[in-house]
């Protein structure tokens, strides 16, 4: 049993090394495989995704990218499972690097209480798609 995601033009600024998702499987194990720009592209990664206990049990798998993904791309996400019933709960998933901050945290390690006085320019930890986002980068507000 298999399913497929497409995703169009994913920019990638920076060459990612890892696939990072989380996932809760109850029927078993399987696979998600990466193509590059098409179903039957390249495969640069497959994340094993293995039986968590629960539908609603998440845990979080990561696999290595095998080929450098530069420049704008389709991505084809084909979900795989060895059984054939269902396949598995995909709550999240994000391309990283090990030189990445991947997980937003509050600016100056403290969420400012509200109501109150919050500076534009204080925004949480984590970089460009993690804890913000811009179009440019001179601050045009676009």
């Amino acid at each position: 049993l298999t399913h497929t995601p497409a995703y169009y033009n994913l920019d990638f600024e920076v060459a990612p090394e890892s696939f990072i998702t989380q996932c809760a499987s109850l029927e078993g194990s399987g696979n998600i495989e990466i193509h590059l720009d098409s179903i039957d592209g390249q495969i640069v990664g497959e994340c094993a995704i293995s039986d968590t206990g629960s539908w609603d049990s998440y845990e979080t798998f990561k696999c290595n990218i095998t080929t450098p993904l530069e420049g704008v791309h389709k991505i084809y996400l084909v979900f795989k499972n060895n059984g054939d019933e269902f396949l598995f709960n995909v709550k999240s998933w994000h391309f990283s690097r090990d030189d990445m901050d991947t997980e937003q945290t509050p600016y100056q390690g403290t969420a400012f209480e509200y109501p109150g006085k919050i500076e534009a320019e204080d925004f949480d930890y984590g970089g460009q798609r993690i804890s913000y986002f811009d179009n440019d980068s001179g601050n045009t507000g676009e």
